[in-house]
């Protein structure tokens, strides 16, 4: 009887779980079709050395800390910023926390759920129900205390691959924040580049329309002293008007990024264009030795693992549903404390005599 009570329980538990996850394996060539030469050449195919010597030579995992290579303060600031202060990573973050309490709270079900009661009471017993007797009775303080435990045994999983789930959720929500953050410090930096290069053609600009400026003048100045021609004159004003009509749209231009940037990194975008007023030359792109393997680019993209993570998720969810559907054992103990103590200034009770009537 008892060996037909355990393969019954072996036999509902097989059914209860869930095959075990696997991270899917990715079909990608082992290298890039093309390789870029470092001097600054051409695209080439690769050929077959360079393929074995770019798959021995694998690239390090992406930094965090990447754009300190530009060497740009001002870019390495305001990336910091943006990593701690923007509104979307921050609501990144606040689902990375909630995930964790989530697995918290249902690892937590695995332990005993334990609850303890009390309670307080002050009595007297009528005299008048125990006949014979006169007198009061004593008050009595009576105090009650229980403890009451339950444990579920969890003997199908369900606990279990629910908290598995709740693992893999985690590690969802922090592939989630991570490509938040990537996303964001791209687009910053996107931002900053075309802030210095507008302020760069908007400098160029003013500088173009000083110099003909000039030239207006000096051939004005020909034309009033006869050696010059009205065609030159007028040339030199129709590129000088040109000039001038680019340098509103190179300033909108400068102003918009500046406000981009300040609604990025959280803060007012005002405060932020008085800090980026200065202007500043374009960071100098560092030269890439290597783009790596394509299926370790691949795994190593956040949204990719938060897909691979909420896959995994999924695939212990079934295995949780499943054992929701077979019965629950638990264990269960509640021992009980009680105490009784009569008041000091009660009178004690005394039995009714002849004598006494």
């Amino acid at each position: 009887m008892r060996s037909a009570f355990i393969l019954s329980l072996a036999l509902l538990a097989g059914c209860a779980s869930s095959p075990g996850y696997r991270s899917p394996a990715l079909h990608l060539p082992a290298s890039f079709r093309e390789a870029r030469d470092t001097s600054g050449s051409t695209p080439h195919a690769a050929t077959p050395n360079a393929i074995a010597r770019e798959s021995a030579d694998q690239a390090p995992p992406p930094r965090s800390d990447y754009w300190e290579q530009l060497g740009d303060t001002t870019l390495n600031r305001l990336i910091a910023e943006v990593v701690r202060a923007n509104q979307d990573v921050q609501a990144a973050e606040a689902r990375v926390r909630a995930t964790r309490s989530e697995r918290v709270r249902t690892l937590l079900d695995l332990t005993p759920d334990t609850r303890l009661t009390g309670s307080y009471a002050r009595q007297r017993l009528s005299s008048s129900s125990f006949p014979g007797f006169a007198g009061s009775f004593p008050d009595q303080n009576i105090w009650d205390a229980g403890v009451s435990a339950a444990w579920d045994l969890d003997v199908f999983g369900q606990i279990r691959q629910t908290a598995q789930a709740r693992g893999a959720m985690v590690g969802a929500a922090q592939a989630e924040l991570r490509d938040v953050q990537i996303s964001l410090t791209a687009e910053l930096a996107l931002t900053y580049f075309e802030l210095r290069g507008a302020q760069e053609q908007l400098s160029v600009a003013r500088e173009n329309a000083e110099n003909q400026r000039r030239t207006f003048e000096i051939t004005h100045q020909r034309l009033d002293a006869g050696r010059g021609s009205a065609f030159d004159t007028e040339r030199a004003q129709a590129q000088l008007s040109s000039t001038l009509a680019e340098i509103p749209a190179r300033e909108a231009q400068v102003a918009a990024a500046q406000y981009r940037i300040g609604v990025l990194v959280g803060r007012a975008p005002a405060a932020v264009a008085a800090e980026l007023e200065q202007p500043a030359r374009v960071p100098a792109l560092p030269d890439v030795a290597s783009m790596g393997n394509p299926e370790a680019i691949v795994r190593d993209r956040p949204d990719v693992t938060a897909a691979e993570r909420q896959a995994a998720a999924q695939g212990a969810l079934v295995g949780a549903a499943k054992a929701s559907y077979l019965p629950k054992i638990s264990s269960a103990a509640a021992p009980v404390m009680s105490r009784r103590r009569s008041g000091r200034s009660a009178r004690r009770a005394r039995c009714a005599t002849p004598s006494d009537r």
